[in-house]
């Protein structure tokens, strides 16, 4: 994908016929140019996915020192040091390093009070592997007024609008078909089947069993637990830092298309 961008061709479009087709959301593949330049190597890629988890674990320590700094280094070492992010960026050589980045940083910054910083780092999350806004609702429950939140979901609307119209100008069919690969309506590559997702989740254990949940049901039963999660955080007044750990692990228990290295997550929360 990156050789393609940086051939001059676009994404969803040029895929060259029965390929691997593009499911992911459009920024990623920009992300991947970088290390394409340097050579492209897999040792490059390694390094890096490294630097992502590097800043994330910098970023942490440095905004929960304002707290208390023993604590804020801990933290900073079990998320730099976690095993699934290690494995993912070494021997797995996969991108979920920069997906974390984007997961991460918005609430650090949210706690520090950069909520336009907060609101831009969600959106480009999203745009990069749309696990990021699954934390959204949570800042905006806590936002002190009504008017700041709908300034926010603006905010949000407008980067998103800006990031996806060239895609939708140029090629609008092919582009819209990415999302249906993460709402679950086409083969997710795991369970062999159109309907099905198959991942680490709870649906993901039932498949194991031969109980195969369809992927409009998983995606249903992920967006009512979800909202059980945010109504808990809002009924119970749970604090940011702790809202995101809870709403990430009901996330990770109930989506069907989780993927281990996704439990690098909860780590940040911890």
């Amino acid at each position: 994908r990156s050789k393609l961008l940086l051939n001059g061709g676009m994404i969803y479009r040029d895929v060259p016929f029965d390929s691997f087709r593009v499911e992911s959301p459009p920024l990623i593949n920009f992300f991947f140019i970088p290390p394409q330049l340097a050579g492209g190597a897999w040792w490059v890629y390694n390094l890096y996915f490294s630097t992502f988890v590097f800043f994330s674990s910098l970023m942490t320590y440095l905004v929960l020192r304002h707290w208390d700094e023993h604590l804020a280094f801990l933290a900073s070492i079990v998320l730099l040091v976690c095993p699934f992010i290690v494995v993912d960026t070494t021997i797995g050589v996969q991108d979920e390093a920069i997906v974390g980045f984007f997961f991460i940083v918005p609430v650090l910054l949210f706690l520090r009070g950069n909520l336009k910083g907060t609101t831009a780092g969600l959106t480009v999350g999203f745009w990069t592997k749309f696990l990021s806004i699954i934390l959204f609702p949570v800042m905006l429950l806590k936002m002190q007024t009504w008017r700041e939140r709908f300034l926010h979901i603006g905010l949000a609307v407008l980067l998103s609008i800006i990031i996806a119209l060239p895609f939708l100008m140029i090629c609008p069919v092919e582009f819209l078909l990415f999302p249906s690969y993460y709402l679950l309506g086409i083969d997710d590559g795991i369970s062999g089947t159109d309907d099905c997702g198959a991942g680490m989740s709870a649906v993901g254990l039932l498949s194991s069993v031969g109980v195969m949940v369809p992927g409009w049901a998983g995606g249903l039963a992920t967006i009512f637990a979800l909202l059980a999660a945010y109504w808990f955080c809002w009924k119970h007044e749970l604090d940011a830092w702790r809202s995101c750990l809870l709403v990430t692990v009901v996330f990770l228990m109930v989506y069907p298309m989780i993927r281990l290295t996704y439990f690098f997550f909860p780590f940040a929360f911890l």
